[in-house]
């Protein structure tokens, strides 16, 4: 039997080659984990209103146009009343997520820039994510709810206007300057405790240098027409403000714009281009007119004139003041109407703190030297009245030194209200005649005439007639000649008769006229206008 040999058995030291197929895959697996990490986007949360027209793992953000990321998933927020997004965005793009960026939806719009989106109509809404400037990074937004009007790579300043009683304008409106383009309305927001609209416009660069401390703002329709005391101005502007409207702004000529303005300075929007130039004084003194006649015509912003230099503005028309809880309109010792005006001292002078103590100075002693105030008219057209103030001759007539807290200018009757009451005056002394008792009269005065016609007949053709002299013989007869002229049913009875009445019938024709000229100057050339009685405003609601 072959002998067999028993095996020998040692043992080696170090690792197997075994664990080399383990190691291995430990290693691509951390490697592939890394990987994928380092793949990996930044995950950003967004919130938005709802989720109309999103579908995550297709819905892309973009910038320029260009794909960055994709959004992943969309849920409700916690309290339910919002949409939160979770969106992946390319790791190469981290640099863009700054805390200032803007992300809106890109989709169908119509709005005062024109029509955009429509390429979302096939492919679908898509965000579009704008970077800002900060050096700080966020991983939280809030989507927009309309694009930006202007980019944040855009040089200019912002500006605050807070408009009155100005038509409200909507986001997007254009700001011109003598008919360019120069900026647009980003925000409009309407304060309803103030009950007034505010807006925020962006100007470009450079042409912000252009908004100075005495700059204009107002609204822009493209035709502006204007009757007053002046007459008919119309201003026309380019065909396509008639369509977009807008806001222009600007300094009046002749005027030194002053130091350019800071940005987020505050301005006033006007109504329009007249209305912005009469909110160019802030410094007035008020004052009050009683006007002993009919104030109709006479209404609110007329202008205010010292011989034809205007000096301020008709603010309340008639002034409702109250005493005791009871209306002073019309008293009982008392029937003047109130009118209130103000005199703009920078209308007097550029220097306004001289034009103001030279007005306060002498103002009592203008009004010692009969200074008066009255209603003239300022054009036959639009029968607008405006309050003149003059040197008239002076009157002993009292007049109280305030009224309503307002110190008082009298006033006295313009040139045509005195030559209407004149002859309103002569028309009831007319009306005031016995014309009946005087054709009465008249008749008895020709039958006398008549009577003694007859007698003077006898005489001159009695047989005693020889003896009288050849020139009172004469002189009878040219007698009876002319008193036969005045006996009834004669051609000069009868004129003079006709004149009477014609003149009566004429008077009472004239009266009316006279009034209605008195109160209406342009009757002449339009029909009486249909207007309502000034109505009393409450002291509360102005």
């Amino acid at each position: 039997m072959a002998e067999v040999d028993n095996a020998v058995i040692t043992q080696r030291n170090g690792i197997s080659k075994i664990w080399f197929v383990p190691l291995m895959a430990l290693i691509l697996g951390i490697w592939m984990v890394y990987a994928y990490l380092d793949d990996k986007g930044t995950m950003i949360t967004i919130v938005m209103p709802n989720a109309e027209g999103i579908s995550p793992g297709k819905t892309q953000i973009k910038t320029r146009s260009v794909p960055i990321g994709l959004i992943t998933q969309v849920h409700l927020t916690d309290d339910r009343r919002q949409v939160e997004v979770t969106a992946e965005i390319e790791k190469r793009y981290d640099d863009l997520l700054t805390k200032d960026a803007q992300i809106w939806a890109v989709q169908p719009r119509i709005d005062q820039s024109g029509i955009s989106g429509l390429g979302t109509l096939l492919s679908g809404i898509y965000f579009e994510f704008r970077p800002g400037n900060a050096q700080e990074n966020s991983d939280e937004f809030t989507v927009l709810p309309e694009p930006p009007l202007v980019s944040i790579n855009l040089k200019g300043k912002r500006y605050e206007l807070i408009s009155y009683n100005a038509d409200a304008m909507a986001v997007g409106s254009p700001v011109y300057f003598k008919g360019y383009n120069v900026g647009t309305i980003e925000k409009a927001q309407f304060d309803w405790q103030q009950q007034v609209m505010n807006y925020q416009v962006f100007i470009q660069d450079p042409y912000h240098n252009l908004i100075t401390q005495k700059t204009l703002f107002w609204v822009e329709t493209g035709l502006e027409m204007d009757l007053s005391a002046d007459g008919l101005s119309v201003r026309a502007g380019p065909l396509t403000k008639f369509v977009d409207g807008g806001i222009t702004f600007g300094v009046p000529n002749r005027e030194d714009p002053g130091a350019i303005a800071k940005e987020n300075s505050q301005f006033v929007l006007s109504k329009s281009y007249s209305e912005s130039l009469e909110e160019r004084y802030p410094d007035y003194q008020y004052y009050v007119v009683m006007f002993e006649h009919s104030i109709r015509g006479l209404r609110a912003g007329a202008p205010v004139e010292y011989r034809g230099v205007r000096i301020g503005t008709v603010v309340e028309v008639p002034l409702n003041e109250g005493k005791d809880g009871m209306p002073v309109l019309v008293t009982e010792n008392n029937t003047d109407i109130p009118v209130l005006i103000k005199v703009e001292f920078a209308r007097i002078n550029e220097d306004v703190a001289l034009a103001e103590n030279f007005w306060r100075k002498n103002i009592g002693i203008w009004l010692k030297n009969g200074l008066r105030a009255s209603m003239e008219t300022g054009s036959l057209i639009t029968g607008a009245l405006f309050v003149n103030v003059d040197f008239y001759q002076r009157d002993e007539k009292p007049y109280a030194a305030t009224f309503g807290g307002y110190n008082v200018i009298p006033s006295t009757a313009d040139g045509f209200t005195q030559l209407t009451d004149q002859m309103s005056g002569f028309l009831n002394k007319l009306n005031a005649l016995e014309i009946e008792k005087t054709l009465a009269r008249i008749d008895d005065t020709l039958a006398s005439f008549s009577s003694l016609a007859g007698s003077t007949e006898k005489i001159v053709s009695s047989a005693n007639i020889d003896s009288v002299p050849k020139e009172i013989t004469d002189s009878l007869e040219e007698l009876q000649t002319t008193l036969q002229s005045y006996q009834e049913g004669s051609p000069l009875y009868n004129d003079i008769q006709n004149a009477i009445q014609s003149m009566e019938v004429l008077m009472k024709q004239i009266q009316p006229l006279a009034e209605e000229l008195s109160e209406h100057p342009n009757i002449l050339i339009f029909d009486k206008p249909d207007e309502d009685d000034v109505q009393p405003k409450a002291r509360g609601n102005e």
